[in-house]
């Protein structure tokens, strides 16, 4: 394989600083797009997914039989 000269690398290097001015300078003529703030969604779903989980906690502790362990040595030893 070829290996570039220091005026290639630089005029390489050039291009891609060149290009990415012009990708920073179109995404900011367009502006953000519209809608909610992002942080403000994730803040949401984040909510809604911990609610989600803890009803269905307390849906299954209805349903199934929960028995608190009175010691530590209930914990690790199985039920007969």
């Amino acid at each position: 394989m070829k290996q570039l000269t220091r005026e290639e690398r630089r005029r390489v290097y050039l291009r891609q600083q060149e290009a990415q001015r012009a990708m920073l300078h179109r995404a900011a003529r367009e502006g953000a797009p519209a809608g909610p703030a992002p942080g403000l969604s994730r803040w949401l779903v984040r909510g809604a997914i911990a609610l989600l989980l803890l009803g269905g906690a307390v849906a299954a502790t209805r349903v199934v039989e929960f028995h608190v362990p009175a010691s530590v040595v209930d914990v690790f030893l199985p039920r007969l």
